[in-house]
């Protein structure tokens, strides 16, 4: 299974493939072995029409200090990428990816709200803001940032009932999908840092995190209740979000009618995309992307991939080219990432597709 991915700043990818087909042999002592594999697909100078595959993309597999079995997201940020795994966080610097270990921070812990026991492993969201904040949703909220691997901060947030989240590169904040309301329901709560990002010293000269330096608080029940109410229904991971360069946050998910698509801005006001749900049915949403131009990608369970260009939803043009489900004629579609020349790429279960209308998908 190939996925998730995202981009980096030189144009490279990251990409999870995870080996479904491996059986443990008996005879083996290491009970955990590796299932899950990064690689870094790099353009070449020949990247361009015309050329044979191998000769216009570089792979080559990341090394990862732990064995990882599984990758639930990746984000990109400014020095690499971040990923949660069934290990932990972890951050990729080239071709090396190591475990991100709040142990190893400067920082006093027991000055800390307590973090969840098995946090890490909880860890399944990821998300970057303009700022370089890494926000990290599983088992609470935990909040990252390197320019200097060795002096990275951390902080953790234990108390919101997180459902998704979403994070924009031209935002500072996260937006998260927050349920555990008074009245019941799901609504959307944009989370922003406040007060000093370092801790001080105390009198003693150890360094002290107090209480009113913790960046951000769990928000009130108070302040969830006021949210936008949104109509969505179980299962809630069938619910995605994204974010575009405005701030307008794009949440698709289930009722029982069929799919949902909402648009919320900063001000809690939410607009019901009726259109989306007459084009996608029951079909359901799994990912949701923004490119630089404007432009929603969303990735589908059996359309392929649908995108609205800021006037109408259409099915891309790619999806002629998708594979077809053995015995249906559904083509689904795991992760969708448009990518900052304009291509598009998309993860179909077993294939890594790069959509350009040049030419012909690239399968890897």
């Amino acid at each position: 299974m190939v996925g998730p991915l995202c981009e980096l700043a030189d144009g490279s990818l990251v990409v999870a493939v995870k080996w479904v087909d491996w059986v443990a042999d008996p005879l083996v002592e290491d009970k955990s072995p590796r299932t899950c594999s990064l690689y870094s697909i790099r353009p070449t100078p020949e990247d361009r029409p015309g050329r044979a595959l191998r000769e216009r993309w570089q792979i080559s597999e990341i090394e990862t200090n732990v064995p990882v079995n599984e990758v639930r997201d990746i984000a990109a940020s400014a020095e690499g990428a971040w990923l949660t795994t069934d290990e932990g966080v972890l951050h990729v610097d080239g071709l090396r990816a190591d475990l991100f270990k709040p142990a190893r921070l400067p920082i006093p812990w027991g000055h800390m709200p307590p973090v969840p026991r098995g946090w890490g492993f909880q860890a399944q969201r990821i998300e970057v803001d303009a700022a370089g904040w890494a926000w990290v949703a599983g088992g609470g909220l935990g909040l990252f940032q390197t320019k200097d691997y060795q002096s990275a901060y951390a902080y953790s947030l234990v108390g919101v009932p997180l459902v998704d989240m979403a994070a924009s590169r031209h935002l500072s904040g996260a937006w998260v999908l927050a349920g555990g309301r008074p009245r019941g329901g799901l609504t959307v709560v944009h989370l922003k840092l406040s007060g000093p990002l370092a801790p001080k010293q105390d009198p003693a000269g150890k360094q002290r995190l107090p209480e009113e330096y913790v960046p951000i608080r769990p928000p009130s029940s108070e302040a969830l209740d006021g949210g936008p109410d949104l109509p969505l229904s179980a299962p809630l991971a069938a619910v995605h979000m994204a974010t575009d360069s405005s701030g307008r946050v794009w949440i698709a998910g289930p009722d029982e009618a069929g799919a949902v698509l909402l648009v919320c801005d900063e001000n809690g006001t939410c607009e019901r995309k009726t259109a989306f749900g007459q084009l996608l049915g029951k079909t359901p949403v799994t990912d949701i992307a923004v490119a630089d131009s404007g432009k929603v990608y969303f990735a589908t369970d059996g359309l392929g991939v649908v995108v609205f260009d800021g006037n109408e939803f259409r099915l891309h043009a790619m999806n002629e080219h998708l594979p077809v489900l053995r015995g249906t004629d559904r083509k689904p579609v795991n992760y969708v990432l448009p990518l900052s020349d304009g291509r598009v790429a998309v993860c179909t279960g077993e294939y890594l597709l790069i959509w350009s209308a040049e030419d012909q998908p690239k399968q890897r």
